[in-house]
């Protein structure tokens, strides 16, 4: 694989190239001219980029630069203006978004935020699984919540299931 050609004039600039024989459906994510545009202002421009199996990427940039969208992207929680993404040998636009979510694993900073803070830890545990948000309105099974215990409790927060989400720090 080919690293990342240094910046140019465009805030972000991935290039690299598939591995021979690598199947579309082997890739975790393939951009080919991804832009994103929202009215005058163009958030990604023409951004080419494959994340095999077994790569680790850092993404770094100034702010604005796009990384959130960029990572917005590759989890399918946006679609680009003009290029294709394809996430896990799917076509996005030519997927069914919810199903594909929940194969996808994603964690940020800002992804917190998004949380209703007055949801319970268990819940976002659950919800996380199916790759959403907070429980909302949805009902899970005995078994979902059962393995969001078994979780927490792996990582040592079985006291924090039951408090709300947004007393976390307390």
């Amino acid at each position: 694989m080919a690293a990342p050609e240094p910046p140019s004039e465009s805030l972000i600039t991935l290039r690299t190239e598939p591995r021979s024989g690598a199947a579309l459906g082997d890739r975790v994510v393939r951009m080919e001219a991804a832009t994103v545009r929202r009215g005058p202002v163009t958030l990604l421009d023409g951004v080419d980029w494959t994340v095999e199996p077994d790569d680790r990427w850092v993404v770094l940039g100034p702010n604005g630069a796009g990384k959130t969208t960029l990572l917005r992207l590759a989890a399918a929680e946006l679609h680009p203006t003009r290029g294709t993404v394809d996430v896990l040998g799917e076509r996005l636009g030519r997927v069914n978004l919810v199903e594909l979510r929940t194969r996808i694993g994603l964690s940020s900073a800002s992804l917190g935020l998004r949380v209703p803070t007055d949801e319970i830890v268990r819940d976002v545990v659950v919800s996380a699984g199916y790759g959403v948000l907070g429980r909302w309105r949805e009902r899970y099974d005995a078994a979902d919540t059962d393995r969001a215990d078994e979780l927490l409790a792996a990582l040592g927060l079985r006291g924090f299931a039951t408090r709300a989400y947004g007393t976390r720090g307390r």
